[in-house]
């Protein structure tokens, strides 16, 4: 018995100390495999899971530095880029076939529908 105690003091305690090593807007979580980034915002994340790490708070995403920003701040760095690569890339098939709802950013596993119909 008393060795179950050290065992999970000792997870206590690297958990507290795994809290403080996150950065402005960020929070120790443990969730799937998923972190809310800019250019997957629309990405379905639930908040359970065994991948316990620092992810950004609520109304944050990453961006392409890895810093969490207000997601409403998240299509002003790439709207620069993608605009001056969309201009000499043209129309493709991929994103012309884009779709409110789609969950083709889903992993592996989930079942087709299990979230709902997205229409």
């Amino acid at each position: 018995m008393r060795c179950l105690f050290v065992v999970v003091l000792a997870a206590l305690v690297t958990i507290s100390l795994a809290k403080k090593d996150c950065g402005e807007n960020e929070e120790y979580a443990c969730k799937l495999n998923c972190d809310k980034r800019c250019e997957n915002l629309d990405s379905l994340c639930l908040d359970i899971g065994n991948n316990c790490k620092c992810f950004c708070v609520k109304g944050y995403a990453r961006d392409s530095h890895g810093v969490c920003v207000p997601e409403d701040q998240c299509g002003a760095e790439s709207t620069t880029e993608s605009s001056a690569t969309s201009s000499t890339s043209g129309n493709t098939e991929s994103d012309s076939n884009t779709e409110v709802g789609d969950t083709s950013t889903l992993k592996p596993g989930f079942p087709e529908g299990i979230f709902g119909d997205a229409a």
